[in-house]
């Protein structure tokens, strides 16, 4: 007779498993608006679509610790994080690569907070080659990575 730890993983174990090569990843982005527009980056890195400030949580840390870390590195940009605007997810088309090497499929998750700047003057770090401060006028004229689209859209309709 199986013991019960065993019994309960074989009533649930697909859940569990996952392919190797593929991985779940979550992201905090901030939403930053200031007179009516919003912050977008572009990648430095080959990248034509835009995107919002911030970037993967870390094991150790909360989706708003995140999120306070992520824009300071990417934008020199402090915020106060006002609310959970929006959430998705997407496919990435390349895989992520790990700091051992290893090369994995990934599914995005994102959380997106609306946010206010409270100081600092845009500096970008290595990651991006510039940003756009977008509005009601143009922000059709871009390209955005999914959930990036859904939040602009969102917020301008």
């Amino acid at each position: 007779m199986k013991d019960k730890d065993q019994q309960f993983y074989d009533s649930i174990k697909e859940f569990y498993e996952l392919d190797k090569d593929s991985i779940f990843l979550v992201t905090s982005k901030a939403i930053i608006v200031e007179n009516e527009n919003i912050l977008v980056l572009k990648a430095s890195v080959g990248e034509k679509k835009y995107t919002l400030p911030g970037g993967l949580v870390e094991y150790n840390e909360s989706l708003e610790e995140c999120l306070h870390r992520e824009v300071l590195e990417e934008t020199n940009l402090k915020v106060k994080i006002l609310d959970v605007y929006n959430a998705g997810d997407f496919h990435r088309d390349r895989k992520f690569l790990f700091k051992d090497g290893r090369k994995c499929n990934n599914h995005l998750v994102e959380i997106h907070y609306l946010c206010e700047k409270i100081s600092g003057v845009i500096k970008l770090d290595w990651e991006h080659e510039h940003f756009k401060w977008v509005n009601q006028d143009n922000y059709q004229e871009f390209e955005y990575f999914p959930t990036t689209e859904d939040s602009i859209f969102k917020y301008f309709k």
